[in-house]
């Protein structure tokens, strides 16, 4: 499938006339098709995978792209904590680990098209994001032990069967562990929530012409 941004990465800069596309509209703040198709690399390099370029794939990153921005607005707005605050070195690592050397890593980099430093900015947002959702949302999370019990004997116990073999921790040991995956699912479920009340309050418009 043919898309006008691999013409624009591959343009050489004696073509300043060539114009990015207008993707998405948030309010008054626009996603570019480049910005699109970088957001779309970055994700592939964290997968490991090769950038998916289709459709539909390119219709869900904006959509993500979309909640990105909503998120931000709000943590500015009530100044939940610095962007810039987060450090993701230890994610860095990780992903230059798959790699046997510094060469490999940067010869990887380039065949996405991406730069280190819009990996570390990809990286350090997600980490800020985890932070947003801990400080906006899991404080309102109240998970009653009964639910606790039944998530433990339903879900934790199976799920440490599939992986584990021997006598599996009692209750009282994984309590404070299920508690905290529960209090997790919830308050992920509390932001989408809130994500879809602001997205109606929020003049959204998808380019049709970028993802049809």
């Amino acid at each position: 499938m043919k898309f006008i941004w691999a013409i624009l990465l591959l343009a050489p800069a004696a073509y300043p006339e060539i114009l990015d596309r207008i993707a998405v509209t948030v309010g008054s703040t626009v996603i570019t098709e480049s910005e699109l198709v970088q957001q779309v690399r970055l994700i592939a390099v964290q997968n490991g995978q090769p950038p998916d370029l289709s459709k539909p794939n390119m219709r869900l990153v904006a959509g993500k792209m979309v909640e990105q921005i909503l998120i931000r607005r709000e943590i500015q707005a009530n100044r939940y904590m610095s962007l810039d605050s987060s450090n993701p070195e230890l994610l860095m690592d990780g992903i230059r680990k798959r790699y046997p050397d510094t060469a490999a890593y940067q010869k990887a980099l380039a065949e996405y098209g991406v730069t280190e430093d819009e990996l570390k900015k990809q990286l350090q947002w997600q980490i800020t994001l985890l932070a947003f959702v801990d400080v906006r949302f899991r404080p309102g999370v109240q998970v009653p032990d009964a639910d606790i019990r039944e998530y433990y004997e339903k879900q934790f116990l199976p799920e440490w069967a599939k992986t584990h073999t021997g006598t599996p921790p009692s209750y009282d040991e994984s309590k404070a562990e299920v508690e905290n995956l529960i209090t997790a699912d919830l308050a992920d479920h509390a932001m989408d929530r809130w994500l879809g009340q602001t997205r109606t309050q929020t003049q959204i418009l998808f380019r049709r012409e970028v993802f049809q």
